[in-house]
């Protein structure tokens, strides 16, 4: 369920929430005691008080959209990161622990997950 999500984000303002896990692989997300994303990846060297896992899911603003380049397929933490670097507090997290998550992010992940088959280690 990503009610809590999209509730988080109007309630904060943010310009990007990230939907967070606060366990699993890798744990790369600072995030402070108010609930921002200070640092991800340990790229701007801003510890927080947790550190999360992003989920990959995330909503936005599109005034977080305006700077990028139009026609340019981009990996969102880089604009994420370069977005904390700029203006930070303008992106919060929240933990979302409930339901079932797995990492989907390459074929081979999404067609074991679809198809029940597990690809060699």
């Amino acid at each position: 369920p990503l009610a809590p999500l999209f509730e988080a984000h109007r309630r904060r303002g943010a310009e990007v929430t990230l939907a967070l896990r606060s366990t699993g692989t890798p744990l790369n997300v600072d995030v402070d005691a108010r609930g921002d994303v200070c640092d991800m990846r340990g790229l701007l060297g801003v510890p927080g008080v947790k550190r999360c896992l992003f989920a990959g899911i995330y909503v936005v603003e599109t005034v977080f959209l305006d700077p990028l380049p139009a026609g340019e397929v981009l990996s969102i933490v880089p604009a994420l990161v370069e977005r904390l670097r700029r203006r930070p507090g303008s992106v919060a997290g929240v933990v979302l622990d409930h339901g079932r998550w797995q990492d989907i992010g390459t074929p081979e992940a999404y067609d074991a997950l679809r198809t029940g088959w597990s690809p060699a280690p």
